[in-house]
């Protein structure tokens, strides 16, 4: 049986026979997410922001671009980008999937 196919396709390559869910994680950036609901702060290992879950006047929620997935570390909360979108916006997983799903139609496809 041959591999599935694999494709160079936005930030990180994918596979044919990803889910949706998997491409939505793979190539939608959660700090472009996250900028438009929060405001972020550079640190030395990623962004901060301060945690929309709880009182937070330290930002103590921590998003790492390289591995698309954020960790508050005074109440716990952690994920990806459906994740995100499904906290922020008070979605459902498969909610969160479409509507990011549709930012992948947005996105211009390989050259």
């Amino acid at each position: 049986m041959a591999a599935p196919r694999v494709q160079e396709w936005g930030r990180l390559a994918w596979s044919s026979k990803m889910t949706i869910r998997e491409r939505v994680i793979v190539e939608i950036s959660l700090a472009d997410v996250a900028r438009e609901t929060s405001q972020l702060w550079p640190s030395p290992s990623g962004l901060r922001c301060e945690c929309p879950r709880h009182p937070d006047g330290g930002k103590s929620l921590y998003l790492s671009e390289s591995r698309n997935f954020f960790f508050c570390f005074s109440c716990g909360w952690n994920g990806d980008t459906v994740a995100w979108t499904m906290g922020f916006l008070k979605l459902d997983e498969a909610q969160a999937v479409a509507l990011l799903s549709q930012r992948l139609c947005e996105q211009p496809g390989p050259r």
